[in-house]
């Protein structure tokens, strides 16, 4: 038996030597190279024992051992001649690679991985993607899913970038399953909205910014001709008049002549063109269905018609594509909604989008005390109101000093004027 295997087998029958060689191991990983010294804190009376008469010390709490001299007691034994690290890799079963070494590795080999993908779906947006994705920049989700071993989420994506702008404009389940078989592949995959946010970045030449919600994820979907829901989605006016081929549509028509309120599905958006008021170029847009409709009663109690847009709270994909056609059409767009921070981030989304056709309406701070703020509002929430246009400093100072959220519903007589006299 030779002294390598002689020390082989001696430090496997010692029970006492088992954690201390992985300890070991980890440090040669570590260090790439046999050094250093590493602490049991809490070792057992047998690594007391073993170690101990190994290193020709009495250990009573913790055992501190440098690799180097535990190394240096093989001189004059039977195992001269043999160095820790071979006794190490034959215990361990481990070639003890260097942590560097593995890295550089995993991360050459992830290289390859996605220049492979790219060489086979190979198109101006995967070319985009795998180069932020190589440089690490936004691609946590698809490294993650690499690690994972989540190989063809990661293809699934590829093969969707390559059929981008395809067709003018497709459903989400329709398009999932032309490129997976299953019309539920994209229904919340991080990786295919990841790689959206890359590109739109790109192409928009902005920073790229995280989507978080529901509907953010459906606007980014439709600015590629994606839909995700055409039907459930939807936005409510009343007033406004829409165009198809050049022709106004008699359903929005009649409905103007017969005051009516249209709830209007995304999916009718996508087939009409110009929309505009029945009368002059003010649209006046409400967060609060409630509110609306209590605008809507008093216009009908005076007869009245006013182009009226409500957006349900937050907004839906719906309402900012209708915004959007009105804005096209030359409008002028009076936006109002709660006195909170949510309530002031919608408006000054609006404005910042279409800071010539959007107006603040009844953001003062007038207004919002006669809201009567009384609601808490979370620290959290407030922070929200750190960058907001310079309509809403003063409105969003107070609201930071007094932490109150004050709601339209307060101002509705106060709407209810404007409507009738702007």
């Amino acid at each position: 038996m030779s002294p390598l295997e002689e020390a082989i087998e001696y430090f496997k029958e010692k029970g006492g030597f088992t954690h201390l060689l992985r300890l070991f191991g980890d440090k040669v990983k570590s260090l790439g190279s046999v050094g250093g010294s590493v602490t049991i804190h809490e070792p057992s009376e047998e690594e007391k024992r073993d170690i101990g008469r190994w290193m020709g010390k009495r250990y009573t709490n913790s055992i501190h051992v440098d690799l180097k001299r535990f190394e240096a007691r093989f001189e004059g034994t039977r195992f001269e001649g043999v160095t820790l690290l071979d006794v190490l890799r034959s215990v361990l079963q481990d070639e003890l690679v260097a942590n560097r070494v593995v890295r550089n590795r995993q991360q050459e080999e992830l290289r390859n991985y996605f220049k492979d993908l790219l060489i086979k779906y190979d198109n101006i947006f995967t070319s985009f993607v795998t180069s932020e994705i190589l440089a690490g920049r936004n691609a946590t989700t698809f490294i993650l899913a690499y690690n994972r071993g989540e190989f063809e989420s990661i293809e699934q994506v590829y093969r969707a970038l390559v059929q981008l702008f395809a067709q003018k404009k497709v459903r989400l389940s329709v398009f999932a399953n032309k490129i997976t078989g299953n019309p539920h592949a994209f229904d919340h995959d991080p990786r295919f909205i990841a790689a959206l946010q890359m590109i739109h970045s790109y192409l928009e030449d902005e920073p790229y910014r995280s989507v978080s919600t529901a509907e953010e994820v459906n606007e980014l979907l439709f600015d590629f001709g994606i839909l995700k829901d055409d039907i459930a989605n939807y936005t409510t006016c009343t007033g406004l008049v829409a165009e198809r081929d050049g022709e106004p549509l008699k359903s929005w028509l009649y409905a103007c002549h017969e005051s009516s309120v249209q709830n209007v599905p995304l999916r009718e958006l996508n087939t009409i063109g110009h929309v505009y008021p029945m009368k002059g170029k003010q649209v006046f847009v409400v967060e609060n269905s409630g509110v609306f409709s209590s605008l809507k009663d008093l216009l009908d109690e005076d007869k009245r018609s006013v182009a009226l847009l409500c957006t349900h709270g937050q907004f839906k994909l719906a309402g900012l594509v209708l915004i959007n056609k009105l804005v096209q059409s030359g409008c002028i767009i009076y936006y109002s909604g709660d006195y909170d921070p949510e309530g002031i981030q919608m408006a000054a989304r609006l404005i910042r989008r279409y800071p010539d056709h959007v107006k603040a309406w009844r953001y003062s701070l007038e207004d919002y005390m006669k809201s009567e703020p009384s609601m808490d509002i979370a620290a959290t929430r407030l922070a929200k109101l750190k960058s907001v246009p310079p309509v809403f400093a003063e409105l969003a100072d107070m609201l930071r000093k007094l932490g109150k959220a004050g709601f339209q519903e307060k101002r509705i007589s106060d709407l209810y004027s404007d409507l009738t006299s702007m």
